[in-house]
């Protein structure tokens, strides 16, 4: 195809104002109609689904938004008192406000009698193996109701013996004193003392404050968010006890810091280059005007980006916006030709000129770029697409300012040319000045430099994905979770199982029977244990065994009456309470004590389509192949290793991300051919190896291997780089002009600015991808000033 099918003439501000009233429209349309719009702060918020199954991804997406709500603050202090106290300043500054979904801080009378009030009214459901078998012999009965005598006499029973009337066998204290031993065994060594959870260890008492953000608290960069209230309230009680510490554990905290550095960092590689943009264009134009419309160019395209990815996908991450800060540079590069020719090239005399000159150049550039960011919107991972949307949109907005808008603009009253203006003369660029023989053993020489630093690092390419990397635990928080660690000794191995059920029956079933197979496996490895809902509720085949096993205790209610000092007639009226629980079963949505709630909502996942899912947690275990194995054979049961499987996933999604790189290939190699002759499509297709060669060999020599987003910056180079070359061969087509050949410059400088920032970033993702753009930028220019053709 020798002509471009579209025109410069069609494209008029009224196209222009069609493109953008129309996405903002829909934008303000669906916001009015009640589409909510957020933006994840969440540091995990960016790791992908990787179950195949949508249905246990869904439910393990729950999950985990609901444990990384989850916080534990201990303070510390060499006096009980002053720790307690230092706990309590905290627990009464937090505990009413909305940021938080529960805190918990006492383990009094008041829940122990809350608990046992909901335990006496299921208690013959609540019996577990161990009292089903006693009770179930005659002789094991009788001792059961001996056992319930000694308890009634001691001098200390944990809950109150209110019921003992109705009550006569004690199953509500067997009940909570299983409840308590079960909490305690399943995840820490603190225990009760004075009301609160505390524990001393090495000279220092340690009391535990517990809790969950709601909703709210958990946007963790605005002014509710919980945790920011959190070291809020410890440091006011620090300031007024310097004896007391606080200690923090838990996601929220983390992605609290993750997402707070993530904000600095874009504000400041934000700032940074468009100051260091604007101050270059300033200095080459003389004039605010190219940079006042340059600026407002790239505004209008952020603020359109956002609108879409928002419309599309009704969120957006706070990641998409460090990505997104690249359309500065890469959008300054339209108005830098547009304005370079505006100011400098005097064998144009309009805008119309201007634009019909750049035309062909620009719109092969778009397509090109286009390609590759449409190539991410079909990548199977969400902020992958966020990020392609944006900036697809952004690039496009700027390219119909530049096409459609920037003609308009009055050519300004001075005009000097590129080759007589003192500073664009100092750029003596090899492109102008250097011979075809020398750029063409200049190119050979740098890709067989190239080569010899890939070889000997050519180990360090690999596709590799390790989540464990993206954040790095450090200062104050690294300290307080091994010390929070060291404390609670909860032993959370990083794997879980989630069990899927068809109602809330069969789920508890399946995992009750999941439970029996960790107990096999578990009894030769001491120490070990689990988190399961069944320890808790158990399945109503369960509730059912228990409920017959307390019949036999009912048939000795006579004698337990007469041993207690009650009436004998007591007996009748506790056979007709038992007779009226006969149809009573105990499910997880019932309604249930602070105290079961707590310990549920780790492990209850609940109604997620047309199935219920609940967790299992192992604890301090160790052999994750023998764990893994009891899922293998089930369809209802999911073992997940969340470092391990993500990983794992994100590799096979870097090799389909590979396939897509050689799909927009492909297509660029495509769109060439129908602007180019073969000969010139083969330089320009051949440009990329050069390209890919020099990127690997300083990912090798980094050590950074081919992980997600090393492989979406190449994805980008094709397009981005591709345009230096794509600009060079336009201007060889007519008279070269310096014009050219300086806005080129102008482009890559403003570009590598803004991927270059990047590389400086702390946060592994997006260093790793301003490293590989930057490299990969930098080579595809020094194949254009050296370009032969």
């Amino acid at each position: 195809m020798k002509k471009l099918i579209l025109q410069p003439g069609n494209f008029t501000p009224k196209l222009w104002l069609l493109f953008h009233a129309g996405l903002v429209s829909a934008f303000l349309i669906a916001a009015a109609a009640g589409v909510r719009y957020s933006i994840d702060t969440s540091l995990f918020d960016i790791l992908p689904s990787f179950h195949t199954l949508r249905s246990a991804a869904d439910a393990d997406k729950a999950l985990s938004e609901r444990t990384g709500r989850i916080f534990s603050v201990l303070c510390s202090s060499d006096d009980f008192a002053a720790a307690k106290d230092g706990a309590e300043k905290v627990y009464t500054s937090v505990k009413d406000d909305s940021a938080f979904e529960s805190v918990s801080l006492y383990f009094d009378n008041e829940m122990i009698s809350r608990t046992a009030d909901f335990i006496y009214e299921h208690r013959y459901q609540l019996l577990d193996a161990p009292a089903i078998a006693q009770i179930s012999s005659d002789a094991g009965a009788k001792q059961f109701a001996q056992n319930a005598l000694a308890s009634a006499f001691s001098a200390f029973t944990v809950s109150p013996l209110d019921h003992l009337d109705s009550d006569p066998f004690m199953l509500t204290e067997y009940g909570i004193k299983k409840f308590i031993s079960k909490a305690a065994s399943s995840g820490t060594a603190i225990s009760v003392k004075d009301s609160v959870l505390a524990m001393q260890k090495e000279g220092k008492w340690y009391v535990l404050l517990r809790g969950s953000l709601s909703e709210e608290g958990a946007a963790l960069t605005n002014k509710s968010s919980g945790i920011r209230k959190i070291y809020t309230a410890c440091s006011a009680a620090e300031h007024d006890n310097s004896a007391i510490r606080y200690i923090y554990s838990g996601i929220p905290f983390h992605s609290y810091e993750s997402s707070s550095s993530a904000q600095r960092e874009i504000s400041i590689i934000s700032t940074v280059s468009m100051i260091a943009v604007i101050v270059i264009l300033i200095y080459i134009f003389r004039s605010l005007e190219p940079v006042f419309f340059s600026i407002c160019a790239i505004i209008i395209s952020l603020v359109l980006g956002l609108c879409t990815t928002l419309l599309l996908f009704h969120s957006i991450h706070i990641l998409t916006f460090v990505f997104g800060t690249t359309l500065i540079g890469t959008c300054f590069d339209y108005s830098v030709h547009f304005f370079i020719n505006w100011k400098t090239n005097l064998h144009l005399s309009d805008g119309n000129e201007i634009r019909s000159h750049l035309f062909r150049g620009l719109t092969i550039s778009l397509i090109s770029t286009e390609i590759c960011y449409a190539v991410l919107m079909a990548a199977p991972f969400t902020l992958l697409r966020q990020v392609g949307v944006f900036c697809f949109t952004g690039i496009l907005s700027t390219y119909l300012t530049t096409v459609c808008l920037y003609p308009r603009l009055k050519l300004p009253a001075v005009r000097y040319s590129a080759e007589i203006d003192p500073f664009l003369n100092k750029l003596k660029l090899p492109a102008v000045t250097a011979t075809k023989k020398f750029r063409s053993w200049f190119l050979a020489v740098a890709a067989v430099c190239a080569a010899i630093i890939f070889i000997p690092f050519h180990k360090n390419i690999r596709i590799d994905n390790n989540i464990s990397t993206l954040y790095t635990m450090k200062g104050h928080l690294l300290s307080d979770e091994k010390q929070a660690a060291s404390i609670l000794n909860y032993g959370s191995s990083g794997w879980d199982y989630i069990v899927k059920g068809t109602t809330e029956e069969d789920v508890l079933e399946k995992e009750f029977q999941l439970t029996r197979k960790l107990d096999n496996l578990m009894k030769d490895s001491p120490g070990s244990s689990y988190l399961a809902l069944t320890q808790f509720i158990p399945p109503v085949s369960m509730q059912e065994k228990s409920y017959a096993a307390a019949g036999k205790l009912i048939a000795l209610a006579p004698q337990q009456y007469q041993a207690l000092g009650f009436s004998g007639s007591l007996s009748d009226d506790l056979n007709q309470a038992y007779q009226r629980q006969a149809l009573l079963r105990l499910l997880p949505d019932n309604d249930m004590p602070d105290s079961i709630k707590q310990m549920m909502s780790q492990l209850w996942i609940g109604n997620i389509g047309k199935n219920w899912y609940t967790a299992v947690i192992p604890l301090h275990v160790h052999n994750e192949t023998e764990f893994r194995s009891l899922a293998a054979d089930s369809s209802s049961i999911f073992f997940i290793n969340k470092t391990k499987d993500i990983s794992t996933q994100l590799d096979t999604l870097s090799r389909i991300m590979l396939l897509l790189l050689v799909l927009s290939y492909a297509g660029i190699i495509v769109l060439l051919r129908m602007f180019y002759p073969p000969k010139t499509t083969l330089f320009i297709a051949c440009i990329p190896a050069f390209v890919m060669m020099v990127t690997l060999s300083v990912l090798a020599v980094c050590d950074i291997p081919l992980g997600f987003f090393s492989i979406t910056g190449i994805i980008l180079i094709f397009g981005l780089g591709l345009d230096y070359i794509i600009y060079t061969v336009e201007n060889s087509r007519k008279i070269p002009s310096k014009s050219t050949t300086v806005a080129i410059a102008v482009s890559f400088i403003t570009t590598a600015l803004s991927f270059g920032a990047l590389a400086l970033s702390t946060f592994a993702p997006v260093h790793i991808f301003g490293i590989t753009v930057f490299a990969g930028l930098s080579a595809a220019y020094i194949c254009a000033i050296f370009s032969v053709i």
